[in-house]
């Protein structure tokens, strides 16, 4: 990630909050369903959603767009992982 922005997946029930912070600030948010990111991650090169944040998957890497520019990357694997986490 970019050095002053964090990423944080907060699940709710099916759905999932995706979240983009700055300095302490809510920046950038989307709430999705768990099923459509699971989705994402078994396909190759595809990009998902329209709007202030998007997400790419691509060479096992899941990449984190804000407002069209790059702001970091995540592991599938660890994106997986946040996806299943339980509150």
């Amino acid at each position: 990630m970019v050095a002053d922005l964090k990423f944080i997946v907060e699940p709710l029930d099916i759905k999932v909050w995706l979240v983009i912070i700055k300095n302490g600030q809510e920046i950038g948010c989307r709430m999705e369903f768990r099923k459509k990111l699971i989705v994402l991650l078994g396909e190759v090169h595809v990009w998902i959603f329209k709007g202030r944040v998007q997400l790419r998957h691509r060479d096992g890497l899941v990449e984190i767009y804000f407002k069209k520019q790059l702001v970091g990357t995540v592991q599938s694997e660890v994106f997986m992982k946040m996806l299943n986490a339980r509150q």
